[in-house]
């Protein structure tokens, strides 16, 4: 579904609206609901109307779902609302409070989990979930360990980078704070 929104985007058509809210409130993955947000990030540029969307996807329960809306509305000029989501995850300092909206995804929710299960020495738990575990080798175990906190740590940076884009004084405090 990613190249369908890329396309809803791309066309700025405001009539996509609707739908990408609907997208974004309720879809079971992360990935199409980040995806759906870029696009109305893209008819935002056209249509402001797209903007309200965001602003309510600053409240929805996964934090990967705030950051995206946060980070759009920052670069385009909204960033009092933003900077409080920017903010938080900004400061986030134990990784594991963010796992839990990795989980989310319907989709990657078992890769995640493996990951999780690996890292954290429970193999034996990985195996039952999925027995195709079992003939991982440690190089690969390593290797997705590593790119699992990767993508975790990628959200703290994307915080930080959305902060220095705003460039007022509240934003350098708080990326002061949070080096």
């Amino acid at each position: 579904q990613g190249d369908e929104l890329e396309i809803l985007g791309d066309l700025r058509d405001s009539r996509a609206i609707p739908e990408l809210e609907l997208i974004v409130s309720s879809y079971p993955s992360v990935r199409t609901r980040s995806n759906a947000i870029m696009a109305l990030s893209l008819i935002a540029q056209r249509d402001k109307s797209a903007l309200n969307s965001l602003h309510k996807v600053l409240k929805d329960s996964n934090v990967l779902m705030r950051l995206d809306a946060a980070v759009v509305l920052a670069r385009m000029g909204a960033s009092e609302e933003a900077l409080p989501i920017l903010e938080a995850v900004a400061k986030v300092k134990d990784l594991d409070e963010i796992k839990k909206d990795f989980f989310e995804d319907a989709y990657l929710k078992s890769e995640h989990i493996i990951v999780e299960l690996l890292s954290t020495g429970r193999r034996e738990e990985a195996i039952r979930l999925n027995p195709n575990t079992v003939f991982l080798s440690s190089a690969t175990i390593e290797s997705w360990k590593e790119q699992y906190q990767n993508a975790k740590e990628g959200i703290i940076v994307a915080a930080l980078q959305a902060l220095a884009t705003i460039g007022n004084r509240k934003a350098f405090d708080i990326l002061t704070e949070a080096s």
